[in-house]
């Protein structure tokens, strides 16, 4: 069997790394052996691997210069023989480039993100890129911006999308809201992921004020991340946090829940009316693949790969990242019209099942590693 090293920065949770643990599940199908490691200390993701039975290590990086990956990364290479090294985000990109090429390996790399604020990742990106032997991108909008922005020779640029465990999804009962104390009748609206500054949820708290002045509906932020402290306080300022314990389902209207980190996300999803997705950038972002595949209406920015993903007028709502008021009328909209929620859902489900699913990630991945490893015999 191939043994393909999958190189990510981190093992925490959030979308990317996320991912590797799901494609390094799916592997062993198309006769992969998968290796997952990351630069950073040991994540959560680690133990999740560890119960699934895949083999996985950490290099204990102490920050985005710790020079000392490099020997480490060496030593784990050296030590566990992969076939290939494939790499996921700018860190890993780089450590891989380096020094997989200089042991000899085959080196796939990706982007799974338009990148807008760090100027120096893009210029490095571009100073070693060309010695990847492709680069995997999970959209063809983050295709569009290694090719053109980041000046990727365009026949090593491919697109493998995300994809989703449409049997998981199928086989998850939703969220019983009563034991959360959220009322059946009132809109549930729905965010999830890391919270990061380019998340930018101050403008959905905006929006959850606007909103809720016109009508009433329930918020629920799940995830964590470096801006939560600030969320939180935010919520609780203007009134809007819905504290530890919530009281009677009356007091969870027109208040935010935050519960942090969860496996029970399409859980949420599917208990949810609609995600509302605010963010500056993303690429082909997996909760709003989630979100289609649970039948949650999905109301998004219109960046990187959610252009690619959400049809406007036919499976939800796209808007500019800046458009405050357009997405006050979406999110008004998905709230006040239960069946164009359920029509726009089922069209979102019929794209997922077509373009998503783990058969056709894994098809796509497997002509991946058979052509970097033919090119590398040459």
């Amino acid at each position: 069997m191939t043994r393909a090293m999958l190189l990510v920065t981190d093992l925490q949770r959030g979308g990317t790394p996320m991912r590797v643990v799901r494609w390094a599940s799916w592997l062993p199908r198309i006769g992969v052996t998968p290796i997952v490691g990351c630069l950073a200390p040991r994540g959560p993701l680690n133990d999740e691997l560890d119960r699934c039975g895949i083999e996985n290590f950490h290099c204990d990086a102490a920050g985005p210069f710790d020079l000392r990956v490099f020997p480490r990364l060496t030593v784990q290479i050296m030590r566990r023989r992969p076939d290939l090294v494939h790499a996921f985000l700018f860190h890993a990109n780089v450590a891989a480039r380096l020094v997989g090429r200089a042991l000899g390996r085959p080196v796939i790399t990706g982007t799974a993100t338009v990148e807008i604020e760090r100027i120096w990742h893009r210029r490095v990106e571009t100073l070693t890129g060309r010695m990847s032997q492709l680069h995997v991108v999970n959209s063809h909008a983050v295709a569009r911006h290694v090719v053109n922005d980041l000046h990727f020779p365009v026949n090593r640029v491919v697109v493998v999308p995300s994809g989703i465990d449409l049997a998981h999804v199928d086989a998850t009962p939703p969220i019983d809201r009563k034991a959360w104390n959220l009322p059946d009748h009132v809109p549930l609206v729905i965010w999830c992921g890391r919270m990061d500054p380019i998340k930018r949820l101050d403008t959905w708290i905006e929006v959850f004020v606007r909103v809720r002045s016109q009508m009433n509906l329930c918020g629920v932020l799940v995830g964590d991340g470096p801006t939560r402290g600030p969320l939180e306080m935010a919520l609780r300022g203007r009134g809007l946090l819905l504290e530890a314990g919530g009281g009677a389902p009356d007091h969870a209207v027109n208040r935010v829940r935050m519960i942090g980190w969860t496996d029970q996300v399409i859980a949420w999803l599917k208990a949810a009316d609609a995600l509302l997705l605010t963010s500056g950038t993303e690429g082909n972002p997996n909760i709003v693949l989630e979100a289609m595949a649970a039948g949650c209406a999905v109301i998004s920015s219109a960046v990187g790969g959610c252009v690619d993903l959400i049809e406007p007028g036919r499976s939800g709502w796209l808007v500019s990242p800046t458009d405050i008021a357009g997405f006050v009328t979406s999110l008004e909209a998905a709230c006040a019209n239960p069946a164009l929620r359920r029509r726009y859902a089922s069209v979102a489900r019929s794209h997922v099942e077509q373009c998503e699913s783990p058969d056709s990630v894994l098809a796509m991945l497997d002509r991946v590693y058979q052509r970097v490893l033919r090119d590398s015999r040459r």
